[in-house]
């Protein structure tokens, strides 16, 4: 067989417990399934190795993880957005998008907590002068992942103004950057099958 053939080992599946030996097809490739458990249950006969509680979490997160199709991880994410610091076109996978979102997140509580210290906060409109540079320089790379990542969904960049439209906007924006990577579209080949470029 020429196709790649992956192993998964699926954990906190809900409903569905029991040992499971089979073959079946993901995204064209063959998958062995070597075991599907409820949720804090062993197969019978199998011994699942001791995991730490943050290996547990992210085993029900990411339950059906290839070898081949991992996440981006943190740094990883943050170098590929400021290096496309205004690219609008081409894709974002979700973990780049959310990566991201999260350093943004981080990046503006560090600046608050500096403003603090150094007061060069207004008193007039509680605004820092760090947290505004740095909301200034993180705004673009954050514009353009969001764009790119309705891209990765077959969706134009456009869709990000529906963001102007409090409240059901945001929640419309959330689905779309919480929806995985769709195959290759006119925006370019899917992320999930090239090698991210930091």
């Amino acid at each position: 067989m020429s196709e790649r053939s992956a192993t998964y080992v699926v954990y906190g599946a809900g409903a569905v417990g029991g040992v499971i030996g089979g073959h079946l097809a993901l995204a064209g490739r063959p998958v062995t399934l070597v075991a599907l458990t409820r949720w804090g249950e062993r197969p019978h006969n199998a011994r699942r190795p001791a995991l730490t509680f943050g290996q547990r979490r992210a085993n029900r997160v990411c339950a059906l993880e290839s070898d081949g199709e991992t996440a981006m991880g943190f740094v990883e994410a943050v170098k590929s957005c400021l290096s496309q610091y205004v690219g609008f076109s081409g894709r974002a996978r979700r973990s780049e998008y959310w990566w991201f979102f999260l350093f943004n997140i981080l990046v503006s509580i560090v600046a608050s907590i500096l403003d603090s210290i150094l007061g060069t906060t207004s008193a007039d409109t509680n605004i820092g002068l760090i947290g505004s540079i740095a909301g200034l320089a993180l705004f673009l790379p954050s514009l353009a992942v969001g764009i790119r990542r309705l891209h990765d969904t077959s969706r134009t960049g456009w869709w990000i103004l529906i963001g102007l439209i409090p409240i059901v906007g945001w929640i419309i924006l959330i689905v779309f950057y919480c929806l995985d990577s769709h195959g290759d579209n006119k925006y370019g080949p899917s992320p999930k099958a090239v090698a991210p470029t930091v």
